[in-house]
């Protein structure tokens, strides 16, 4: 289990995310060292849309992974806080943004990622800004919840398929799904179920697919990563219809064409002025309280078997 704190850094007075990830999770020396290396190479990517941590601290059983504090909205919440009207055609412009970042992270070897929407921030000029870019840590035989197999390409169940690139493609067409409808793409109230449907497909989900989106998710949501579209194909996808109605799967007659899209692109790419969404607080605990990275670090180490209530960490 990892666990995440915000820390204050000390010598600047900068708030950052402290994640903290137990070495036995992870497997022998060699793992650990293709992990850390990872996170490592994520950091030499060109993109402002990524946010690589910018420290990895081994000390004994446990690897610090430090990146800032983001004061911004997640995509999650972005998308559960605009569900009255959402822009579509922006959503999708963000989507295909994401995508195109996703192929930066192929392009240097690095696959498969944690695709999920908390993992996402959205900026003050509307662009995605990705975070905790590092290798999945699942353990197929205790998955512990079904919210960390929302977004997970079902090799990572089976064990058959080493996972790789053509899982970023599973997830990105579920994160589409999700933006589009703002509905989860399973049934989460039985986790073997969940298991079950998630073996099946795009036939197992549990939302109704928007026709403009249909292709992309058939291409993207197939249970042989062999079959799945690459993230390139992916983005060639251009939907007729943008004004998809959140949580029902049903859609209005309003087109979104190809010029609309590159000029939102276009837009988007250079980080022109957008309506700001509202700033997540922090609110975990007073910042005068916050630990450092140091005094985090050391209640790890104290408290390695416990799990208390009510403490600054949340849960991943």
């Amino acid at each position: 289990m990892s666990r995440t704190a915000v820390v204050m850094k000390t010598a600047l007075q900068h708030l950052c995310i402290c994640k903290c990830i137990e070495r036995s999770r992870l497997g022998g020396e060699a793992q650990v060292e293709a992990f850390i290396n990872t996170i490592m190479n994520a950091g030499n990517v060109r993109s402002r849309f990524l946010l690589p941590y910018s420290e990895v601290i081994p000390r004994n059983e446990y690897i610090f992974l430090i990146r800032p504090f983001l004061n911004s909205p997640t995509l999650e919440q972005q998308i559960v806080n605009d569900s009255i009207n959402p822009n579509q055609n922006g959503y999708y412009v963000l989507w295909k943004t994401i995508v195109h970042s996703f192929r930066k992270l192929h392009a240097a070897n690095i696959a498969p990622n944690f695709v999920r929407p908390s993992n996402i921030f959205i900026s003050d000029d509307g662009g995605p800004i990705i975070t905790d870019i590092y290798p999945p840590i699942f353990n197929a035989a205790n998955p512990q919840c079904a919210q960390s197999l929302l977004f997970l390409a079902p090799e990572f169940l089976t064990g058959d398929d080493l996972p790789g690139k053509p899982a970023d493609s599973w997830s990105l067409g579920l994160l589409l799904l999700f933006i589009m409808t703002g509905q989860s793409p399973w049934d989460t109230k039985n986790l073997f179920k969940m298991m079950q449907n998630i073996m099946k497909g795009s036939e197992g989900l549990n939302v109704e697919v928007p026709e403009e989106i249909k292709p992309i998710i058939e291409a993207s949501v197939v249970v042989n990563p062999a079959n799945r579209s690459s993230l390139l194909n992916l983005s060639k996808f251009n939907p007729v219809v943008s004004n998809i109605e959140r949580g029902s799967g049903t859609n209005k007659d309003r087109k979104l064409s190809k010029n609309s899209i590159r000029a939102q692109q276009s837009v988007l790419m250079m980080g022109a002025s957008q309506p700001k969404p509202k700033k997540q607080i922090c609110t975990r605990q007073s910042l005068a309280n916050l630990p450092s990275i140091p005094s985090f670090m050391a209640q790890e180490f104290q408290s390695q078997n416990k799990k208390s209530r009510g403490d600054p960490f949340m849960m991943d």
